[in-house]
C-alpha cells in the first residue's frame, strides 16, 4: 500500500513537471489513499495491542470505528465496475444481434472486503485476504478471579510444610494457575513481595497463567502478588494474591558414621541443624566428668552426664572449642575461623559465624554497627524465639560445661533452663593462665529461659567452656 502511494505521488509529480494542469483531483485522490493507510494501521495496531472497539457507526459508505483510546477509523467499501454498453440494435424485422458485453467497470479502491460483528468480536476481512479481529468493548466492571489446573477457583495459596524436594520445585517455578479475565484488556503484576518472585505468560492455547518462584529470607514464608488489571470500560482493579508456605525440613546424613540429623532451612536462607552434633574423631573417648576431657555427654538435670540416646540425639555432644574447630589456636590464628569453617561439622556443613547466628535471630543493628566485635552481648529479646520455632528451629535445654579460666574447676552448669552453640568467631585471646591472660573469648548463642520464654542473644564465652553446636549449610 506503501507502495502504491508511492507511484500515484511519482506520476503526479510528472504530470506537473510536463505541463500546466489542475492536480486538484490527484492530490484529492492521495489524500484519500493516506487515509485509508492510516485507518489500516490503526487497525492493524489496535489488533496488536489488544485495544477495545467502543462503537461501529454504519456510513452510506462503509462503517466507522471508534477505540477505546479514542482514535477512529474509516473502512469503505469499494464500488462496483461500470455496466457494460449495449449492443446495437438489429435491423427492422430481423432479430439485432446481440452486442458484445461491455468491458468489466475498474475494481473499487478500498482496502476493505467485509465486515462482520458476532458475539462482540469484529471480524475485517481485506481485499489482500488478511483478517483483522478485534473486540467490543463492553460497559461492565472488570473482574480477575485465579483457577488452579483443576479449574478450581483460588483466593491464596498455601503450600503448608514442604520437605526440600517440594520446596526445590516450587522455587524453580510454579506455573499451575490460570488468570481469568473478564471485561479486562490487560493485567500487570506491579507488586510480588515477601516469598514471590512471579511473572504472566501466555500458553500456547492463549491462556495467561501465573508463573512464580517462592524461598525463604528476611521476609519470612509470606508473600502477597498484586495484579493491575485495565478493565475495557476505563476502570481498573488491583487485584490480591496472598501466598505462604510453612516449613521447609530435610535431613543430612554424617558419611563419616551414618547419623542422620534433621535440617531446616530458615529465613536467613541457611539449612540449619536442629539436633546438636554428635560426632566423635578417631581416637578421642567422650568423657563422663567435666573436669577432663575434650568432647564431653551432655548433661542430665541432676548434672551428671546424660548417656542415653535420646539426650545425645537431641544436645550432641559438648565440645572443647580447639577440637571443635579440628585446630591448634594460639594468638596469631584464633580470628582466622569465622567464615564457612568446617571443624568437625558433616561434609557441606560449617561451624555458624557469629555473623550466621546474628543473622538467623534478626539482629539488624549488630549488622550495621561496623564493628561486629565491639560489645560483649547482643540481645534479640524473646520475641523472636516463637517465629524460630515456626520456621523449624528447636530449643529445649542444652545445657554446658562451664569453665571461666584455664585454672577454673569445669563444672555442668544452666543444664535446666538454657541453651548453648559454639560459633567459630574468636573475641579476645587469652592463655588462660598467666595474669592479665587468664580470660579468652569466642562467641556463643545462648538462648536462656523455655522454648516459648526468655531471651537469645550471641555473647562472648570462654574458650575453656564446653557447649553444643549447630551447623550449618549454605
Amino acid at each position: 500500500m506503501k507502495k502504491a502511494l508511492l507511484i500515484v505521488a511519482t506520476f503526479a509529480a510528472a504530470m506537473l513537471a510536463s505541463c500546466s494542469y489542475d492536480d486538484s483531483a490527484v492530490w484529492d485522490k492521495i489524500d484519500e489513499l493516506e487515509t485509508k493507510v492510516s485507518d489500516l494501521e490503526t487497525l492493524m495496531d489496535a489488533m496488536k495491542n489488544n485495544v477495545y472497539v467502543k462503537s461501529v457507526t454504519e456510513t452510506t459508505t462503509g462503517y466507522e470505528i471508534e477505540f477505546t483510546d479514542g482514535r477512529k477509523a474509516t473502512i469503505t467499501d469499494g464500488t462496483d465496475g461500470a455496466k457494460g454498453d449495449t449492443g446495437e440494435k438489429g435491423e427492422k424485422g430481423e432479430t439485432g444481434a446481440k452486442g458484445e458485453t461491455g468491458a468489466a467497470g475498474a475494481d473499487g479502491d478500498a482496502f476493505f472486503k467485509s465486515v462482520s460483528i458476532v458475539d462482540g468480536v469484529i471480524t475485517i476481512v481485506t481485499t489482500d485476504g488478511q483478517t483483522i479481529v478485534l473486540k467490543m468493548y463492553v460497559s461492565d466492571d472488570p473482574v480477575l478471579k485465579f483457577k488452579d489446573k483443576a479449574d478450581k477457583e483460588i483466593t491464596s495459596i498455601d503450600f503448608g510444610d514442604l520437605t526440600a524436594a517440594e520446596y526445590e520445585a516450587i522455587s524453580n517455578g510454579y506455573d499451575e494457575i490460570t488468570l481469568e479475565q473478564t471485561n479486562i484488556s490487560r493485567t500487570y503484576i506491579v507488586d510480588d513481595q515477601g516469598c514471590v518472585y512471579a511473572d504472566l505468560y501466555k500458553t500456547a492455547d492463549g491462556e495467561t497463567n501465573l508463573l512464580f518462584q517462592v524461598h525463604v529470607g528476611n521476609s519470612g514464608r509470606k508473600g502477597v502478588i498484586s495484579f493491575l488489571s485495565v478493565g475495557t470500560n476505563g476502570k481498573s482493579i488491583v487485584t490480591d494474591l496472598p501466598v505462604s508456605f510453612g516449613k521447609v525440613t530435610s535431613t543430612v546424613t554424617d558419611k563419616r558414621d551414618n547419623k542422620v540429623y534433621s535440617v531446616a532451612l530458615m529465613n536467613d536462607g541457611l539449612w540449619w541443624m536442629t539436633q546438636g552434633l554428635a560426632y566423635v574423631p578417631e581416637g578421642i573417648t567422650v568423657s563422663e566428668t567435666p573436669t577432663s576431657g575434650k568432647i564431653w555427654y551432655p548433661s542430665s538435670s541432676e548434672k551428671v552426664a546424660d548417656k542415653s540416646a535420646e539426650a545425645i540425639a537431641t544436645i550432641g555432644y559438648y565440645y572443647d572449642i580447639e577440637t571443635l574447630l579440628d585446630a591448634t589456636l594460639d594468638e596469631s590464628n584464633y580470628t582466622n575461623f569465622s567464615y564457612n569453617h568446617q571443624g568437625l561439622c558433616p561434609e557441606g556443613y560449617f561451624i555458624p559465624s557469629v555473623d550466621d547466628y546474628a543473622y538467623l535471630i534478626t539482629l539488624d543493628s549488630y549488622h550495621k554497627s561496623g564493628s561486629p566485635q565491639s560489645a560483649n552481648n547482643y540481645n534479640a529479646g524473646s520475641a523472636n524465639k516463637a517465629s524460630l520455632i515456626a520456621d523449624g528451629f528447636t530449643f529445649g535445654t542444652t545445657g554446658m560445661i562451664q569453665k571461666n579460666t584455664g585454672t577454673a574447676e569445669a563444672k555442668y552448669a544452666f543444664v535446666t533452663n538454657s541453651c548453648f552453640w559454639w560459633t567459630s568467631t574468636g573475641k579476645t585471646w587469652g592463655d588462660g593462665v598467666t595474669t592479665g591472660q587468664t580470660s579468652s573469648y569466642f562467641y556463643g548463642a545462648m538462648a536462656m529461659g523455655t522454648d516459648t520464654a526468655g531471651t537469645i542473644m550471641v555473647a562472648q564465652n570462654s574458650r575453656f567452656a564446653g557447649y553444643s553446636v549447630r551447623c550449618v549449610s549454605r
